[in-house]
């Protein structure tokens, strides 16, 4: 725990680097066993399609088709809608395992994140919601608002569910802004420098894949299965990404939070 008197970005980061590393093998079953098995099916439905259908290799290869209502066939589509819907379902019930978890155990067991995950989610994906539909309302009214009351409303889902939902969604929303306020720019340049170190790690990670993409360019030039094998690459970087990066941001705001907390004296 970072004492909150001394609390730096560095700190922090330490501070979740260690319990990452100590937690990793429990992080990677629970990402694994939710997003991750979506994401591989997705990764052979489209294999399937481009290997059987012409047309779908011209739309994997300019996503933008799909928003022309251009789909290879009625069956590509549904089983994309449906996987697509899964896994923003489940990514939700991850948050909801994680966040739980780190804000109220010392251990994060792979047992208890998915107990977590099932009892907080349904106040959970009520809490998603209605907060994205206040982000939405103020992305539409400008996107300076947006940005203001995202960084207040950082910490709103580790208190709504250190609380257990029992305070509500808009009290959840209130606390945050109370913790945040007079910090704002520091929160604000924490959340850009985690970015920033994100973007690094993502390029480095593609660039530990890039020899793979070359090679399969190389063997099956531009034929539909060297476009299926990349896509299955791509899914396998992007689980690799989510495996570190999810669970790391989580444990930094977790433990952001608990040091303003214990600076404030807010039990």
């Amino acid at each position: 725990m970072v004492k909150s008197k001394n609390y730096t970005f560095s700190t922090l980061f330490s501070s979740s680097l260690t319990e990452y590393k100590q937690n990793y093998k429990q992080f990677a079953k629970f990402i694994f066993i939710t997003v991750g098995i979506v994401l591989f099916l997705t990764a052979i439905w489209q294999f399937y399609f481009v290997l059987t259908d012409e047309s779908a290799k011209i739309i994997i290869e300019n996503p933008s088709l799909i928003a022309q209502g251009n789909v290879p066939s009625p069956t590509w589509a549904f089983g994309g809608f449906i996987l697509a819907l899964a896994s923003i379902v489940l990514t939700i019930f991850m948050q909801a395992g994680f966040i739980r978890t780190v804000v109220s155990e010392k251990k994060f067991a792979n047992k208890t994140m998915i107990a977590n995950a099932k009892k907080h989610f349904g106040k959970y994906l009520g809490f998603f919601i209605v907060f994205m539909i206040f982000m939405m309302l103020l992305i539409l009214a400008l996107i300076i608002p947006a940005i203001i009351f995202g960084v207040f409303w950082i910490f709103a889902s580790f208190i709504f569910l250190e609380d257990k939902g029992k305070k509500g969604i808009i009290n959840s929303l209130k606390k945050s802004f109370q913790i945040v306020k007079n910090n704002w720019w520091k929160t604000l340049g924490y959340i850009l420098l985690l970015m920033l170190i994100y973007l690094v790690f993502n390029f480095l990670l593609r660039l530990i894949f890039t020899p793979f993409f070359l090679a399969i360019a190389s063997i099956f030039q531009t034929s539909n299965i060297a476009i299926g094998l990349n896509y299955f690459l791509s899914t396998l970087n992007q689980l690799i990404a989510t495996i570190i990066a999810t669970p790391f941001s989580i444990l930094f705001f977790k433990n952001f939070y608990m040091a303003r907390k214990e600076e404030l004296g807010i039990k």
